[in-house]
């Protein structure tokens, strides 16, 4: 048997090296570029009442949903859908949901109400859609948006962001981000936000406004992250008016960065 010598054995691990690097990269590959996606749309028309001559609810959902990376994809259908999204295909994510408003609201609607209330009292409507926000290579952030309309003055809207680490799958949460006892930082850094954006020197300037008590505000996990900063919502009724709408504040990575964690993974825009 020929010895092919200590070069041919240099060269063969750095042709076994090449191909087990190589390899692991190409499979992170996607990792690297855009996510790319398309639109899953339905109407659909629920016989919530037994009787005959009650209106039927109206469900719109509109997804928007990534097409070139499975891990993420799930993520998103659990954001959209929760537990009914957790399939690994956007469609039958899509439809289980449906089924599961279908049968929900059958289930809890009182038969009797179709006979004795007014037709507009028993309208019910219920949209849900979603829009992506922000994308890089390290992160996805997007919207999402429940408008239910069960009779009444006014709908209910609830707006949920969020932020999913690409090279993990996972949606992050302040624990990601933020050292230990962050809470009461943050909830002040919240407060002075809010100050500068409706301009008053004080705290307790916010309630004339339509601010509830503005010493109990603190952060709710309701967030999202982009290259500038974490953008916080807060819905309707949690910290002021429903005549306010849903409240957003915006902090930039400057001025968080005291409270970021030395492993926190808003630092890649510090880099």
């Amino acid at each position: 048997m020929k010895n092919i010598g200590f070069q041919g054995y240099a060269l063969l691990l750095v042709v076994f090296f090449m191909s087990f690097f190589g390899c692991k990269n190409a499979k992170n590959d996607h990792k690297m570029r855009l996510l790319s996606f398309d639109t899953l749309y339905t109407y659909n028309n629920i016989d919530v009442y037994t009787h005959p001559d009650a209106p039927q609810m109206k469900v719109t959902v509109e997804y928007i949903f990534p097409n070139n990376d499975e891990e993420i994809l799930n993520t998103f259908n659990e954001k959209m859908f929760g537990a009914k999204g957790v399939v690994g295909n956007a469609g039958t994510a899509l439809n289980n949901y449906v089924a599961f408003l279908e049968s929900y609201y059958r289930n809890n609607a009182d038969s009797t109400e179709a006979v004795h209330l007014p037709e507009d009292l028993l309208a019910k409507t219920f949209h849900l859609c979603n829009e992506i926000a922000y994308q890089d290579t390290m992160f996805v952030s997007g919207r999402i948006d429940k408008i239910l309309y069960e009779g009444g003055i006014h709908p209910s809207n609830e707006i949920t962001l969020f932020t999913i680490d690409r090279h993990t799958g996972k949606t992050l949460n302040e624990r990601d981000l933020f050292v230990n006892g962050y809470q009461e930082s943050l909830s002040k850094l919240l407060v002075t936000a809010l100050q500068e954006k409706y301009g008053k020197e004080n705290p307790e300037d916010l309630e004339p406004e339509g601010f509830f008590n503005t010493e109990e505000i603190s952060s709710n996990g309701n967030f999202m992250l982009d290259d500038k900063g974490i953008l916080y919502c807060f819905n309707e009724y949690e910290i002021a008016t429903y005549a306010l709408g849903a409240i957003f504040i915006r902090i930039d990575y400057a001025t968080l960065s005291p409270i970021l964690s030395p492993d926190s993974p808003a630092h890649f825009y510090f880099r």
